[in-house]
C-alpha cells in the first residue's frame, strides 16, 4: 500500500524503487522537504510531500485522521473515468452541443462506481470512524496530496446554499457577510457522510485527476524527468477538512481525496 500527494504516489507496487533522499533533520521542521537539495519534480513528489510524511509529526496538534488504502488499480479506474469524461464533453461540443451530455455522463459515472465498490467499502469505514467523533456527523475527505474542493457538483450546492442564505436575510448583507456566509457554504458542500458522498466528490475534481495520473507515473530519480510505478492510499480525519495521497476522512464538513489514498477527517 502507498499513499498519494501533490500529484504523485509512494512506490507501493511501484515497477521502480523511488531514488535514495537525502537524511533529513528531525528536529528542524523548516527543512523537513530539504528544499535546498532536492529538485522541484521530486519535492512536488507525495513520497516526499505526502500528508503520510509529516502526519506523525503534528497528528496530536490537527484534526484525527483516518487513512485508507487506494490500489495503482482503482487511482487507474478514477483517472480513466475522467479522461473518458473529457472525451465525451468534448465530442457534445463538436456536435454543437451547449449542453454536457448528461445521460452519457451518468451511464460512465455508473460504470465506474460499480468498478470501485471495494473502495466505496473502504471509505464507508474509514468515514464512519471520523463521523464518529463529529457533532455534525460529517467528514472531509482528500488525497494525501490535494482535496476535491474544485468539484463542480459540490460548488453548484454552495452556489445554491448560499443565494438561498441571501433572499431569506432582512437585511442587506454587506461584502463581509456575504464572505463568510459564502466561505461556511463552500466548506458545507464538501461534508460527506459515507463513501458513496465521497466517491461523488473524487471522480469530480480535475485535482483529484492531475495528483493521480502523476502520482501513477512513479516517482521521478533526481537526474531524471520521470519515472513509472506507483500506488495509492487513503485516510480519514475529524474535524472541518480532510487531506489526501492515502484518502482521509474528517469530520464536521467533508475535503477530498488524493490520488495515493484517502483520509477522514471529523467534524467539531
Amino acid at each position: 500500500m502507498t499513499s498519494m500527494s501533490g500529484g504523485s504516489i509512494s512506490s507501493t507496487g511501484a515497477t521502480r524503487a523511488p531514488a535514495t533522499l537525502p537524511p533529513v533533520p528531525p528536529t528542524s521542521p523548516t527543512n523537513l522537504i530539504h528544499q535546498q537539495t532536492l529538485p522541484t519534480n521530486f519535492i512536488r513528489h507525495p513520497s516526499v510531500s505526502g500528508c503520510r510524511t509529516w502526519f506523525d509529526l503534528i497528528k496530536d496538534h490537527t484534526f484525527t485522521s483516518t487513512f485508507c488504502t487506494l490500489d495503482p488499480s482503482e487511482a487507474r479506474v478514477i483517472v480513466e473515468h475522467w479522461e473518458a469524461r473529457r472525451r465525451l464533453i468534448a465530442a457534445a461540443s463538436s456536435r454543437g452541443e451547449e449542453s454536457e451530455p448528461s445521460a452519457e455522463l451518468d451511464a460512465l459515472l455508473t460504470r465506474t462506481l460499480e468498478s470501485l465498490g471495494p473502495l466505496k467499502q473502504r471509505l464507508d469505514a474509514a468515514v464512519a470512524e471520523e463521523t464518529a467523533k463529529s457533532s455534525e456527523g460529517k467528514a472531509f475527505v482528500k488525497l494525501s496530496t490535494r482535496s476535491p474542493k474544485d468539484s463542480k457538483k459540490a460548488l453548484a450546492r454552495a452556489k445554491a446554499s448560499y443565494h438561498s442564505r441571501l433572499a431569506a436575510l432582512d437585511h442587506e448583507a454587506d461584502d463581509n457577510e456575504r464572505w463568510v456566509m459564502l466561505s461556511e457554504e463552500v466548506t458545507k458542500s464538501s461534508a460527506i457522510a459515507n463513501g458513496d458522498e465521497a466517491l461523488e466528490l473524487l471522480l469530480d475534481s480535475d485535482r483529484v485527476y492531475e495528483d493521480l495520473e502523476y502520482a501513477l507515473r512513479g516517482p521521478p530519480a533526481p537526474s531524471e524527468p520521470s519515472t513509472t510505478g506507483g500506488a495509492a492510499e487513503t485516510a480519514t480525519d475529524a474535524a472541518a477538512s480532510s487531506s489526501g495521497g492515502s484518502a482521509v476522512a474528517q469530520g464536521a464538513v467533508a475535503q477530498g481525496a488524493v490520488a495515493q489514498g484517502a483520509v477522514a477527517q471529523g467534524a467539531v
